[in-house]
């Protein structure tokens, strides 16, 4: 098989991973198993057989845990052995690595002096992997560590010929767990230089000039960052040191892809950057999305929690914030299915299907003996995605809507802006809502999107800003949940004037009721906030905080219900946007996800029924568009008919158990 991740992307990714090296099963699984036992078998040719006949087509297994290029030497062995025999038999090879750990131990065998110029420093010497003192972090500006990973994909991707580098721990450990060494701290004085370059500049920035001879803000970040007693990032110093941070990881991960890249252009490269909704995603790992998209890699790995699920109080739960954010830049997102019941797993991977970038799904016995060795799977959701193609591949995305997303907003305030777009994530998806996000550096992309939602983009600055009143007044609709929508700077610094009150002519305060206006061509909606029963965006982020009991601020949004004025989000966002292509009327357990196929001309929907207690009974899809023609796909035996009037543009379906794709023409 010719290393061809074109091949992998068109043929749709259902991948298995058995990656964990003996020697880690050895010393962290810690249960009384055969680990032995299944290392071999997870390294057989029987193995292999069994990942093809189950509808797998790639393997991610064992490459390198950062014992050091020596001491993995017989592993690697294996790897090699593994790479044949999937080849063999018709599957894509990828090797697991690690970014953000080595073992000096047996690092040692090839670099005596490892720990001295390649481990991070934090606030209390070299940083150690949480509790296990023999994993060590590295020092994100060591340039010898960078070294090491060259060398070390030149051998998987270059001699080995792995077809794919799963990237795992694409992060750097937060406060106070950050290095301060010698050559972080002078970076940082450099990148204070460059960005801000006189006196005045660094004045007007910071408060001081000159910056050479600032510091890690160490005693801020101990004291109020990593206990986050307040989600807000205030002191200048310490949002430049975050800023720095995000910089350093993605110069990092460019690195790591162009490694792999320049040995074989071909390597499919995607890293664990572990996207999670509800946390400072600048502080708790340094990831600015903005630049890690950059790097020229094909997908990321996420290990964030919410698995799909339902609840009888209304709350829906899944991926669909990562899914949706990841696949509009056009990554697909390895995330793990692993269930234990067959309803449970067929929602689990029909929720892949539905929103994920054309993947089933990651399956994986951990390196843990499973019941019957393999974990378990759905053969016929396989066989579907195996063998569907012409439902799966060649899509895009077809909002109406986009949420609008600055990584930035949320990385200087972690409280209400994260708890006020998870609550409209909430009601969007409650009410069927064609939406998905739309970055901030992608903002020319607005006149995609009949309206967009603010949720408390309280930071931002005067050209973006500007960018989306001349959205609104070309035609756009535009919904602003909160009154501190445009109150601050992109430093948060608060602004003598709204940041939108010239562009749209209309402005809001505190003690705005909603209200809905017409600006230009195009129209502005407002709703003060939206209230879960608990309380207030605000009110549930002092909750969690008071939850969280000193650690580092991580907002409980699945515990949270649906808001009580979720009614009239809904209604106000629908006048923003003129109304939609599509209205879908199933019950609130149903997730509904929005594609086109450009070649096919035609829409597909899919729908996903999370309430494992029930099937979908008889619903209607309403079509503001000319239909010609409306068919039904489903993994779950017999699909169910669907009737087009063509009159109207409704389309009839008598229901579906797990997973339905109606296709529109």
């Amino acid at each position: 098989m010719k290393n061809n991740p074109a091949g992998l992307k068109k043929e749709g990714i259902r991948v298995y991973t058995a990656f964990e090296p003996l020697s880690f099963r050895r010393r962290s699984f810690h249960e009384v198993a055969r680990f032995e036992d299944t290392y071999e078998w997870e390294h057989s040719e029987e193995f292999v057989k069994g990942l093809k006949e189950r509808g797998f087509n790639l393997l991610v297994t064992t490459f390198s845990k950062g014992h050091g290029i020596t001491a993995e030497a017989e592993e690697r062995e294996n790897t090699r052995k593994m790479v044949r025999l999937c080849h063999e038999h018709g599957i894509y090879a990828g090797g697991y690595i690690r970014y953000s750990t080595f073992i000096p131990e047996t690092f040692k065998l090839d670099d005596p002096g490892c720990v001295e110029r390649m481990a991070a420093v934090g606030t209390k010497g070299p940083t150690h992997y949480f509790d296990q003192y023999w994993r060590y972090v590295p020092c994100p500006s060591s340039k010898d560590y960078l070294d090491y990973l060259d060398k070390l994909i030149g051998i998987g991707v270059g001699d080995i010929g792995l077809d794919c580098l799963h990237v795992d721990g694409m992060d750097l450990l937060y406060e106070p767990y950050a290095c301060h060494c010698p050559k972080c701290l002078a970076g940082f004085r450099s990148w204070l230089k460059e960005r801000y370059p006189t006196p005045q500049a660094q004045k007007e920035r910071l408060g001081f000039a000159p910056v050479d001879h600032v510091e890690i803000p160490e005693v801020i970040s101990v004291q109020e960052l990593v206990t986050m007693r307040g989600p807000v990032i205030a002191d200048p110093v310490a949002q430049e040191w975050m800023f720095f941070r995000c910089h350093l990881l993605a110069r990092i991960w460019k690195f790591i892809v162009n490694a792999a890249h320049s040995r074989n252009p071909d390597c499919y490269v995607q890293g664990n950057v572990s996207f999670c909704p509800n946390v400072n995603p600048f502080w708790v790992g340094a990831k600015d999305m903005s630049l890690i998209e950059t790097a020229g890699n094909e997908g990321f790995f996420t290990e964030e929690g919410m698995p799909p699920d339902y609840f009888p109080d209304g709350r829906l739960h899944g991926h669909f914030e990562t899914f949706k954010k990841l696949r509009r830049l056009g990554f697909q997102t390895f995330t793990y299915s692993i269930e234990t019941e067959e309803e449970k797993l067929k929602r689990t991977v029909a929720h892949q299907l539905a929103f994920n970038l054309d993947i089933a799904g990651v399956f994986s016995t951990g390196g843990r003996p499973a019941k019957d060795k393999w974990a378990l799977t759905v053969p016929e959701y396989m066989a579907f995605h195996r063998d569907r193609r012409d439902l799966f591949g060649g899509t895009v995305q077809a909002h109406d809507v986009a949420v609008y997303y600055s990584e930035r907003n949320c990385a200087l305030n972690s409280g209400t802006p994260l708890a006020a777009q998870s609550l409209a994530r909430d009601v969007m998806m409650l009410g069927h809502i064609p939406f998905g996000y739309l970055m901030s550096g992608h903002r020319k992309e607005m006149g995609e999107f009949r309206a967009m939602v603010l949720p408390e983009v309280e930071s931002i600055g005067d050209a973006e800003a500007e960018d989306i009143a001349a959205y609104v007044r070309a035609g756009g609709g535009l919904l602003v949940l909160g009154a501190n929508t445009g109150r601050y700077d992109e430093c948060r610094r608060l602004r003598r004037q709204n940041a939108f009150a010239s562009g749209l002519g209309v402005g809001w305060d505190e003690s705005s009721s909603a209200f809905s206006a017409r600006v230009g061509k195009g129209r502005v909606a407002f709703l003060p906030q939206l209230r879960s029963p608990e309380g207030s965006p605000e009110e549930l982020v002092q909750a969690d905080l008071a939850a969280n009991k000193g650690n580092y601020l991580i907002l409980y949004t699945e515990k949270w219900r649906m808001p009580v004025n979720a009614a009239e989000m809904l209604q106000l966002l629908e006048w923003a946007a003129g109304g939609y292509r599509f209205g879908v009327l199933v019950p609130n357990a149903v997730a509904v996800e929005f594609v086109w196929q450009p070649d096919e001309k035609r829409h597909l929907i899919h729908l996903v029924n999370h309430d494992l207690a029930r099937d979908v009974g008889p619903f209607e899809i309403q079509c503001h568009f000319p239909v010609r023609s409306a068919c039904a796909f489903t993994p779950d035996g017999e699909p169910p008919k669907a009737s087009l009037n063509e009159g109207s543009g409704v389309i009839q379906i008598n229901g579906f158990h797990r997973y339905l794709i109606v296709a529109v023409s």
